[in-house]
């Protein structure tokens, strides 16, 4: 299940799978389980992603690299990325704005802290001793996920912890790495995310990043895997689905959310994506965390649909 923006996450403290969100600082911060794997996404925030149990793969850039306990990701924006092969794997997530992650790793002053689009970690290792003190801030972070109520300070804290072991970790180096997303291709997701209650048009798009429209979807294209208005359908959906699955919101109110007020098209679009209706998937939410079956298709390719 996909996070909306960082900026738009509702005015709740913990979403239905027990996950807590800190929506000042702008944090998230969840435990999930892929039995499976899980499907090719691409985000605007900055990602850092802990192996806490289980194994799978990793997959970035066509390249599928072998993950165990003690790894740790990091993904800047734009980067698309995904798992497969999964055996009950699980990653602590914790997702940030970028303007917040620079600020965190500036105050830890660390020069070899990661930086998004910096290309100093993607994938780390930890050594034993390392992985230990990281096995333990982890449980730290677990717990206090877990307690009621929730303590933002206590999560932020630990989470601060998390990020000062980075610059310990490893870099896992894989072959075929292509370069990171351009500042244009992310500033155009940004400013999708940050519209998606609005009608969207390539001509708008281009006029506010101030490039033609050909380009736009050139450059986007080759960022991302697929071009701006296919990117636009699939966010609207993944939010859609998370509002449906963590808040009590009408059906055809949180379609109107994501720009789609036509309740009929998005129940149909809804039910393509995901395999149930709004209705049916937010009940199946309640008895369990769903997630996309191994080999569906992307986010992406599903809004091509």
């Amino acid at each position: 299940m996909h996070a909306p923006p960082l900026h738009r996450v509702p005015e709740r403290v913990r979403d239905r799978d027990g996950n807590v969100r800190l929506d000042a600082p702008p944090l998230y911060v969840g435990l999930h389980r892929h039995r499976d794997g899980y499907p090719l996404h691409t985000h605007s925030f900055v990602e850092v992603a802990f192996v806490v149990s289980g194994a799978g793969n990793h997959v970035c850039d066509a390249v599928a690299t072998p993950l165990r306990v003690g790894d740790v990701l990091v993904l800047e924006p734009g980067r698309a990325h995904g798992y497969s092969d999964c055996d009950d794997l699980t990653v602590l997530n914790c997702c940030f704005t970028e303007p917040f992650f620079d600020a965190l790793l500036s105050s830890l002053r660390s020069e070899a802290a990661p930086r998004p689009g910096g290309g100093r970690l993607v994938h780390g290792r930890f050594a034993a001793d390392d992985a230990a003190q990281l096995t333990a801030h982890i449980g730290e972070v677990l717990g206090l996920l877990s307690a009621q109520p929730a303590s933002r300070p206590a999560i932020l804290a630990e989470v601060v912890h998390l990020l000062a072991q980075l610059p310990s970790a490893n870099p896992v180096v894989t072959a075929g790495r292509r370069a990171p997303a351009r500042s244009v291709s992310i500033a155009c997701a940004r400013l999708i995310d940050a519209s998606l209650d609005e009608p969207i048009t390539l001509d708008q798009l281009a006029h506010e990043l101030h490039i033609t429209k050909y380009h736009l979807v050139r450059t986007f294209t080759a960022d991302f895997g697929v071009p701006p208005l296919t990117y636009l359908a699939a966010r609207r959906l993944d939010v859609a689905a998370y509002l449906v699955a963590t808040t009590d919101r009408g059906i055809a109110d949180i379609a109107s959310a994501v720009g789609l007020t036509d309740a009929n098209y998005f129940s149909r679009r809804f039910k393509q994506r995901f395999g149930l209706t709004p209705s049916a998937y937010r009940a199946a939410q309640v008895a369990g965390p769903i997630l996309p079956r191994s080999g569906r298709r992307t986010a992406s390719r599903a809004a091509e649909a």
